[in-house]
């Protein structure tokens, strides 16, 4: 019929139409897929809150929370220092408080009446760090020190083997000290921590007392005359 011919044939109607079928049948899955995107990206941001929490800074706190001390922050001054003492000990594949300067000298510059350092190699993550660290009297002496309120925490490779440093803190205030003594705190046992692994930890001393005679090192007689002893 020419009618027919003008109008839209009845199969040509029934395909513009199965698209709009189609798709609404479609809009429960689009819907679901949706809600995964949106499912997937809330877990993101709650796996970024849990590792945000388990941060060095976090489980130090939290440590020291367990037994009663307030908790710490951390300090860009404090890391820096850190990571200029890790990646010197990463260059030289040597663990030694002394590798880029000697403690004492330093934290002189960093405005604190006490501050301790702990640091460590071979192990691959923070979280094993800490734990030879409390298994070793000097260092966890170290993560306790009662003032301490501030930390800096850096870690670098070299040699095959990741190297710690661990920095603790207790802000000055109001006035400056100038010079620390601090002496090595005692190695962990054997026990205390993987073979591949070690660590070592230096104590701290806050205007400890002076003297001038030949027993004493170059360095602390320097820092003796700092403290004005």
């Amino acid at each position: 019929m020419r009618q027919g011919a003008r109008g839209p044939s009845f199969p040509a109607a029934r395909a513009r139409i199965m698209p709009n079928r189609w798709h609404a049948a479609a809009s429960p899955r689009a819907r679901t897929r949706s809600m995964m995107k949106y499912a997937s990206a809330a877990m993101i941001l709650a796996l970024s809150a849990t590792a945000a929490l388990a941060s060095p800074e976090s489980e130090i706190s939290a440590y020291r929370r367990s037994h009663g001390l307030p908790a710490v922050t951390a300090d860009p001054a404090l890391n820096a220092l850190a990571a200029k003492q890790a990646h010197a000990m990463a260059a030289s594949g040597v663990m030694d408080h002394s590798v880029y300067a000697p403690f004492a000298q330093r934290i002189s510059a960093y405005s604190t009446v006490a501050a301790a350092e702990n640091i460590a190699m071979g192990t691959k993550t923070f979280s094993e760090t800490l734990a030879i660290w409390k298994a070793s009297s000097g260092h966890n002496t170290n993560l306790l020190m009662g003032d301490a309120r501030r930390i800096g925490i850096a870690s670098a490779s070299g040699h095959g083997r990741t190297y710690w440093a661990l920095i603790l803190a207790a802000p000055n205030a109001p006035k400056r000290h100038k010079g620390l003594v601090l002496v090595a705190g005692d190695a962990p046992s054997a026990a205390a921590a993987p073979k591949e692994a070690s660590s070592r930890a230096e104590k701290p001393r806050t205007k400890a007392g002076c003297s001038r005679n030949g027993a004493d090192g170059m360095w602390q007689k320097l820092v003796c005359w700092l403290n004005g002893s």
